[in-house]
């Protein structure tokens, strides 16, 4: 991942944290319907048997943004995936080329979640991440030998959103060197600590053979182990030890990974 994809994370995620400065938000969990709602866009449920998660659309006959989204009263997912769509439609709102787009008449289907590798759906993402976990609500959760599975569930949990989403906002806002990878045949998405970045651990090109999320693809159960930052990035100068914690999530064939590895001192 270069420097100038680095900084527009960044930038995408002080997006995110001006619209929770505007709300005055520091609880969670966020109420994204609110927030469309102050902005005046229309919020439109759908039925659950249509395929697709989210979509916003600008109405230039009107001059109003409409925003498609599940019922949250429906089975076929949860309050929470609802909850995401919703703020990663808002992201399209709110970041400012993407809103352009919409009012040039420009819409399309959402695939939120980590999982699409449009560029434009990244960014609505690691949006929605950081609009659905105020800065507030990672106390205690992000320093020092504090990030754990435990610690990101119990983070997801509280803000009502998915253990994925957690995970990302909790790994790149950690005082740690700390990495989580979304897989599936491959390496969907990954997401560094400002520490693990300056190392030149801000990408992972494959899952590690031997590594615990190898084996959870491969259908095997796999405990925490540890690991080393040679195995994950071969490629760079640094040999450090480290731990891995992978779970599989549900029957999607997906794993999310989380990589802690030790302060650069205590390198080999």
């Amino acid at each position: 991942m270069t420097a100038s994809q680095l900084n527009r994370q960044k930038e995408i995620e002080s997006f995110a944290e001006a619209v929770l400065g505007g709300f005055r938000y520091d609880r969670v969990p966020v109420d994204v319907s609110l927030i469309a709602r102050t902005e005046n866009i229309i919020l439109v449920p759908i039925r659950n048997s249509e395929p697709l998660f989210g979509r916003i659309e600008y109405h230039k006959n009107t001059k109003r943004f409409f925003l498609f989204h599940h019922d949250t009263g429906g089975s076929i997912i949860g309050e929470w995936q609802v909850r995401f769509s919703i703020a990663h439609e808002l992201g399209h709102y709110y970041i400012p080329e993407h809103r352009h787009a919409l009012m040039q008449g420009h819409a399309h289907s959402s695939v939120p979640g980590f999982i699409c590798d449009v560029n434009l759906e990244r960014e609505a993402d690691i949006f929605a991440s950081t609009l659905l976990i105020p800065a507030a609500a990672l106390e205690g959760v992000i320093g020092r030998n504090k990030l754990s599975f435990g610690e990101i569930e119990s983070l997801a949990h509280r803000c009502n959103t998915s253990t994925v989403a957690a995970e990302v906002r909790a790994s790149r806002a950690s005082e740690e060197t700390a990495i989580t990878v979304l897989s599936k045949s491959g390496v969907l998405f990954a997401a560094a600590s400002d520490e693990a970045r300056a190392l030149g651990f801000g990408w992972i090109e494959r899952i590690p053979d031997g590594s615990a999320t190898a084996a959870i693809h491969a259908g095997k159960a796999a405990d925490a182990r540890i690991t080393s930052s040679r195995q994950w990035f071969p490629n760079t100068n640094h040999n450090i030890n480290g731990w891995e914690e992978v779970c599989a999530l549900g029957s999607s064939g997906l794993a999310l990974t989380l990589l802690l590895f030790d302060d650069i001192e205590d390198e080999d």
